[in-house]
């Protein structure tokens, strides 16, 4: 596919390493530097000038692009882009990264339409990661944490993924087959879909033994979680004192989720104590008008002074969302050493990411992930409803609800059945997920476990023939 991306910052980089090992990428963006860095890094063409301006597209090779992703650093020009590229150029699909809530509100869904602004979808980085962060915080002893097998808009998903580190030699988890773990829960229906050793993320056969540093990835029904991890002794105590570094737009969001009350036998509970740290002082001050319990300081996140100020060494979680990934990773470092008991930090750059154990690091949250996890959805809509990236793109789960004439139809998901390179993580029928024993009929909703090769025959799974339409 052709692609032009507007956007030569970070998430427009993170986008185009991704996209541009399968397709025909073009960047735009008005600074050469950036660009020079970009045509350096990865196998794109580059193209200098105004995102929005219809010289720039048409220079770009608007006319035969099929995809344009706009995620320059301002709202207002990302629109602009879209109605220029759908008015002028007829691009099909037409991608904008909105920050501003304003523009997003229920309110005005009507706004993003082919009638109005041609936006097809619109992504929000900063909204994302804090949904991220959040999710998170639910099952505090998974490094990633997400819904999967959402039936209802407005509610949690059937089953989760998740992430479980094996830091103790002494785990329950450590030196078992995976056969043995899933006879300690036989009725929990969890599936260890992938797992991440050293530098490899792969499809595990039932007689590996886990070992320590492995990264493990599960698929369980959501109900399942708090009986499973006990089991496991995987601690879920959850936080209750929060120190956030960085009031930025996602900062401020965390914090603002995190002060919120929690309703509880008909009252409003206020479970969790939030301290914000924010070294810009106009930010700090629009950060302490915004939030309503939170308690906001000024200052530097790597003043130690400071951050006994706000409790770091009592606190049961901290979490490092300045813009800057050395800050983050040095201040979970400091964070740790002090006593903090959980760290977080936002990590943009995959090489840095790979220092995490080394500095004490809990959990890495990878922004470019999350939003190029939306955009392969939106380029497989159709096929799939749910897509995760894994590990820079090292693997990927899958969700979709299977039609007629599909492949899937009949299958049982064993590994006999599956290509190697995927995994079975759930069937879900009528609203539960049921035993993968079971074959696969129109209408379940699968999902499935794919090594980064694998995700051309994940598509072909779930495809259906012609004849279908």
């Amino acid at each position: 596919m052709r692609i032009i991306i507007c956007g030569a910052g970070r998430v427009g980089q993170g986008i185009a390493e991704r996209l541009s090992i399968d397709h025909d990428v073009t960047m735009i963006d008005d600074d050469a530097n950036l660009l020079d860095q970009v045509g350096t890094r990865f196998d794109v063409r580059t193209t200098l000038g105004h995102a929005a301006h219809p010289q720039t597209l048409q220079d770009a090779g608007a006319e035969n692009a099929e995809m344009i992703i706009a995620v320059t650093h301002m709202d207002e020009i990302n629109m602009v882009t879209c109605q220029v590229a759908h008015s002028l150029f007829k691009i099909t699909t037409k991608i904008a990264r909105i920050r501003t809530q304003a523009y997003t509100k229920t309110a005005y869904s009507d706004l993003f339409t082919r009638d109005h602004i041609p936006v097809d979808m619109h992504i929000s980085p900063e909204a994302e990661v804090s949904e991220s962060i959040l999710q998170g915080l639910s099952t505090p002893g998974a490094f990633l944490s997400a819904d999967m097998g959402i039936m209802n808009q407005n509610e949690s998903g059937v089953v989760k993924l998740l992430g479980v580190e094996i830091t103790d030699k002494d785990s329950t988890l450590h030196g078992r087959r995976l056969e043995d773990i899933y006879a300690l829960c036989p009725d929990c229906n969890a599936q260890i879909v992938g797992i991440g050793r050293d530098k490899n993320l792969f499809v595990p056969k039932e007689d590996h033994k886990l070992e320590l540093n492995d990264r493990v990835y599960w698929i369980i029904p959501t109900d399942k979680i708090e009986h499973m991890f006990d089991i496991l002794g995987i601690s879920e105590n959850h936080s209750r004192h929060v120190v956030v570094v960085g009031g930025g737009h996602i900062g401020l969001n965390v914090a603002k989720q995190l002060e919120a009350p929690t309703k509880k036998n008909g009252r409003n509970k206020h479970n969790v104590k939030v301290r914000l740290i924010e070294r810009e002082a106009d930010k700090a001050n629009k950060a302490a008008e915004f939030l309503e319990r939170a308690i906001v300081l000024h200052g530097d996140g790597l003043d130690p002074n400071l951050l006994e100020e706000a409790g770091v060494s009592d606190s049961d979680l901290v979490v490092g969302l300045t813009n800057d990934d050395k800050t983050n990773l040095l201040l979970g470092a400091l964070a740790k050493k002090i006593g903090a008991k959980k760290v977080i930090s936002l990590v943009n750059e995959a090489d840095l990411a790979n220092i995490k154990s080394n500095v004490g690091i809990d959990v890495l949250i990878d922004p470019r992930s999350i939003t190029v996890s939306k955009i392969l959805l939106k380029l497989r809509q159709g096929r799939l409803s749910n897509l995760k990236t894994l590990e820079n793109g090292a693997a990927e789960v899958v969700e979709g609800v299977v039609k007629e004439t599909a492949p899937l139809v009949g299958m049982t998901l064993t590994p006999e059945e599956l290509p190697e390179g995927i995994s079975a993580g759930a069937i879900i029928r009528d609203g539960s997920p049921i035993e993968l024993s079971n074959k696969v009929k129109v209408h379940d909703t699968v999902i499935l476990f794919a090594e980064k090769e694998m995700s051309r025959k994940v598509d072909l799974l779930f495809r259906v023939k012609l004849d279908y339409y």
